[in-house]
């Protein structure tokens, strides 16, 4: 590894975990949430292996802005349900799984048709049934009930008044 990459490594793990402690107070994270470059750039360093050890507290902080309508909107703006879905389906750390489940529940929630629509193009019905059905949690063995209850509540939501959307379901729940 060269020594440029050893301090971008560097560089990009003190900057993430600078905004982890920033997002938590609400004066930065107010203003976290009207930079529209915050989300982009998160997700970027989301979807490089080079930067792993990272991926667990960018989806906390990915998380954290998804509790407040502003932050979910620059979610959305910034395209995280293709990223959310990509690390649901990849990841191996159920912690990640877990965080991007909620993302994507409370994008839904708040802002609806929109997100229904974009997660049902991203395939995203495969995927959280896979992840519901298939998908152990490692810690475990088993998906807790609050986990299961909120993943069911995406998918009736994805599924209701959508043919195409319950025909993937059933494909998805057969296959694996």
């Amino acid at each position: 590894m060269l020594i440029n990459e050893r301090l971008s490594l560097t560089y990009v793990a003190k900057s993430i975990d600078i905004i982890y402690k920033l997002v938590k107070v609400s004066a930065p994270f107010n203003a976290m949430c009207k930079n529209f470059e915050l989300v982009p750039a998160l997700l970027h360093v989301l979807q490089d292996p080079a930067h792993i050890e990272q991926h667990q507290t960018i989806c906390s902080i990915l998380y954290t802005l998804s509790v407040h309508e502003t932050g979910v909107n620059q979610l959305f703006r910034g395209q995280s349900i293709t990223a959310m879905l990509e690390q649901m389906e990849r990841s191996g750390n159920e912690k990640i799984v877990i965080y991007c489940s909620r993302i994507l529940f409370n994008m839904q929630r708040q802002l609806k048709m929109s997100v229904t629509s974009t997660v049902r193009l991203a395939y995203g019905v495969n995927t959280l049934t896979s992840v519901l059905v298939h998908k152990r949690a490692s810690v475990s063995g088993e998906w807790s009930d609050k986990f299961k209850t909120m993943m069911c509540q995406v998918l009736i939501s994805l599924c209701t008044g959508d043919s195409e959307s319950k025909e993937n379901f059933h494909l998805a729940v057969r296959t694996h």
